[in-house]
């Protein structure tokens, strides 16, 4: 991909198409450097990627300041993606207030969601951001609303989820920072009324677990911590093996919630990086949304949904 690009650049300044405004002359511009990415879940975060650039192992900076201030090589740096820079032209050409008037005053124009899970015609949608999570269901359904959706994580799990009594939210920023939730890059999940949230949230661990790089002690040692509890919570006879190696060890079983709350908080607060965050939001958002369904697997020992093996 870096090879074609690199070849695609030269093709546009061979055919004279990078030109200034008003003018005929092509731009002398040099080629831009193009990077391969390693493929790794943890760099789509701007300081692991300042890292790779940099020749480094791939490992999220414990940073004083974002890297618009101080970036690659020490440098301001922006880092931005495709979605913003495909932008840029629509806006040079029709004015910024035209693109403003797409979206909400906090969060002017588009955005792009790629919308899964639980709809009729998954696909990546253009929304403006003064769209309602109700709307965004409504078109991926084709017109029929929630249509047996529970949950929804409107930038993917990392980024927290909320319950159907939510979908009026709109879209922007500021709305869903207001509910404790984000965006993030987009990646809308719709989960249906059938899905066991505890259950989601020991697989969203699991995946956590697997892709943390292992610098921090938070996000390392807490991530195993937080999927052990959730696969007993989910499991019985895991749950027999956790609560006999917690007797034996610390002579009483732990207040399981308050465990479960004090290492979300201590990994929130103290990860390396953004991917520390991101491992316990969708904990995060079920305490805040579903804390019966907790009560329900720890205390009774029987899951609503029925999907556990308790």
């Amino acid at each position: 991909m870096a090879a074609q690009m690199s070849e695609l650049w030269n093709q546009m300044l061979k055919a004279g198409l990078l030109k200034a405004s008003g003018s005929d002359e092509p731009l002398n511009l040099p080629v831009p450097e193009f990077r391969r990415g390693m493929g790794v879940f943890t760099g789509n975060e701007e300081t692991d990627l300042v890292e790779f650039l940099e020749g480094r192992k791939i490992c999220g900076r414990a940073r004083s300041h974002f890297p618009i201030l101080e970036g690659y090589k020490n440098l301001p740096t922006l880092i931005t993606n495709p979605e913003t820079l495909a932008n840029v032209p629509l806006i040079v050409a029709n004015r910024g207030d035209w693109f403003a008037k797409k979206g909400s005053p906090s969060q002017p124009g588009t955005r792009l969601f790629c919308i899964t899970g639980a709809v009729r015609k998954p696909g990546v949608y253009e929304l403006s951001s003064r769209s309602t999570i109700e709307e965004a269901l409504s078109m991926a359904n084709q017109g029929r609303g929630d249509d047996g959706v529970r949950a929804v994580a409107p930038g993917g799990m990392g980024f927290g989820f909320l319950p159907a009594q939510s979908f009026q939210t709109r879209l922007d920023h500021l709305s869903l920072a207001l509910a404790n939730c984000s965006s993030g890059n987009g990646g809308f999940i719709a989960y249906s009324r059938e899905l066991c949230p505890v259950e989601l949230i020991f697989k969203h661990l699991q995946f956590f677990q697997e892709v943390s790089c292992g610098e921090c002690v938070p996000c390392r040692e807490g991530s195993i911590q937080l999927h052990a509890i959730f696969r007993a919570l989910t499991d019985g006879k895991s749950r027999f093996q956790y609560e006999r190696s917690c007797v034996r060890v610390a002579g009483t079983l732990p207040p399981m919630i308050q465990l479960v709350r004090d290492l979300v908080e201590t990994i929130h607060l103290s990860a390396r990086c953004g991917v520390g965050r991101q491992a316990v939001a969708g904990v995060r958002s079920l305490l805040d949304h579903f804390p019966q369904e907790l009560d329900a697997h720890w205390i009774r020992r029987e899951c609503p949904s029925q999907t556990c093996r308790m």
